[in-house]
């Protein structure tokens, strides 16, 4: 891993754990060990360090989806995959995202709105491939579907504060969301197998 590699590393960490307002450059230093001389070096300033961070955050993502897409027999299968992977640090990239949108509005147009949209397409092939597995139902609105879905999920997670005051994690609520759309746009076939799933997958609930 190269010096630039480390800082991005370490700094998409602390940016997401502590806050992108909070954290200095100082700091970012102090946790690498290394002079803020040598931060500079690899980046002008702390906006180009953002932007480098949500690109190593969005390409995390992107490897974790591929890796269970590439080991997941059906759509079903994918989404509790995905929900094994979803702990406790989910809510504070919810928050991250926040945050750059407040504070840095040029790298959440430029990294966060393409994002969005790649996740639309990505979404819209999943839901695609489960109504080639017979567990979606073959007359869905799929860009509408897909609207309806991440709009919900980005309005749960920018607004943490109305779900978690319900008695309920953000990590849960985002389980329970999912749950009830494939539910309500899937075949018999989709909802016997999600039913199965929830058997042996239950802590959405607690």
């Amino acid at each position: 891993m190269t010096v630039k590699e480390k800082i991005v590393a370490a700094s998409a960490s602390l940016f997401t754990s502590h806050g992108v307002k909070t954290i200095t450059m100082d700091e970012v230093a102090a946790n690498l060990g290394m002079s803020k001389r040598t931060i500079y070096e690899n980046f002008s300033n702390k906006e180009e360090l953002i932007a480098a961070c949500t690109d190593f955050l969005h390409r995390r993502q992107e490897t974790m989806e591929q890796e269970i897409i590439a080991s997941s027999e059906t759509i079903v299968d994918e989404m509790f995959a995905l929900f094994a992977k979803i702990d406790e640090n989910f809510a504070s990239h919810g928050r991250y995202a926040e945050e750059i949108k407040k504070y840095y509005p040029d790298v959440f147009e430029e990294k966060f709105c393409s994002h969005y949209d790649q996740a639309a397409v990505k979404f819209k092939k999943r839901l695609q491939r489960g109504i080639e597995q017979g567990i979606i139902l073959p007359d869905t609105n799929l860009d509408f579907a897909v609207h309806v879905i991440l709009e919900t999920l980005y309005n749960l997670l920018s607004r943490q504060e109305l779900v978690t005051r319900k008695n309920i994690s953000i990590v849960n609520a985002f389980k329970y969301v999912l749950i009830y759309f494939f539910r309500g746009i899937s075949t018999n076939k989709g909802i016997r197998l999600m039913d199965e799933k929830l058997e042996k997958f239950k802590t959405y609930r607690s």
